[in-house]
């Protein structure tokens, strides 16, 4: 493994470390929408890294429609976090 692939690697895993931490919704009680939709988008980029890490591909359309969504619903990545996993995504 090149030193490059070993640091994309490392960043997918550091991404989807953050993506992986338990992320209760705010009340119980509460049906918050914008909530679910952002924990979906969320858990399909989770799903694409994890995917990723044990060299699995995506089509670029599909990575650009995960991207879409992430952008409308929000994540618990940052926006320079959340552009980092899609062009690594992307990369493959």
């Amino acid at each position: 493994m090149s030193a490059a692939e070993r640091t994309r690697l490392v960043r997918m895993q550091a991404l989807l470390q953050v993506l992986s931490t338990p992320d209760p919704p705010p009340s119980p009680e509460a049906r918050d929408e914008a909530w679910m939709d952002r924990y979906a988008a969320d858990d399909v980029l989770a799903g694409m890294l994890s995917s990723a890490i044990h060299h699995g591909r995506h089509s670029p359309g599909d990575v650009r429609s995960a991207q879409a969504e992430s952008r409308r619903a929000g994540s618990r990545l940052s926006r320079e976090e959340l552009e980092e996993a899609y062009r690594l995504l992307a990369e493959r």
